[in-house]
């Protein structure tokens, strides 16, 4: 195959895996429209592309909008990443959220994608919270610690502060 070449994927019910090498090539060539063969032969891959989906996602140059694959490939990594629930993804996903913009496509699939990963994202994204002043990372975070269905007095300590701060808001994650 020849290196700007795009992986095929079919479209079958048992999705064949792919090597990590192919998951940035797959990413970037789908642009708005991955399909739900590719994200199934992606994260039938596991752990074993967490590696390769962080460095998508974590690709400064592949959020902009006139990045190859248009700024989404960022964006379906993010939800991949949510869906193989690997512990390993946390620490980059979160770093992404703490740094991209609000009102982003990217931003709103990481609001999503980070609460499946579930009690693995406490202690880090604590430390995040703790770390950064910036309202925008802080309400980020408190949307994501809210829905992790993790019960923690930290936690609660964040969300009752938030809804003290912003009755209308409720810290929540929107649906």
């Amino acid at each position: 195959m020849r290196s700007d070449e795009v992986p095929a994927v079919e479209d079958s019910p048992r999705p064949s895996r792919l090597r990590p090498d192919e998951v940035r090539q797959v990413l970037v060539g789908a642009g708005k429209n991955l399909s739900a063969g590719q994200r199934r032969s992606i994260a039938a891959s596991g752990a074993a592309v967490v590696p390769a989906l962080s460095e998508v996602l974590t690709d400064e140059a592949l959020q902009m909008e006139d990045a190859p694959g248009l700024g989404y490939a960022p964006v379906h990594a993010a939800e991949i990443l949510g869906e193989i629930a690997s512990p390993d993804a946390v620490e980059p996903m979160l770093a992404v959220l703490a740094d991209v913009e609000w009102l982003t496509l990217l931003h709103d699939a990481l609001l999503r994608s980070v609460p499946p990963l579930g009690a693995a994202v406490v202690e880090p994204a604590l430390r995040l919270y703790a770390a950064r002043e910036d309202k925008e990372t802080r309400e980020s975070l408190v949307a994501v610690l809210s829905g992790l269905g993790v019960r923690d007095n930290r936690i609660f300590n964040l969300l009752i502060e938030a809804l003290l701060k912003d009755p209308d808001r409720g810290g929540g994650t929107p649906r």
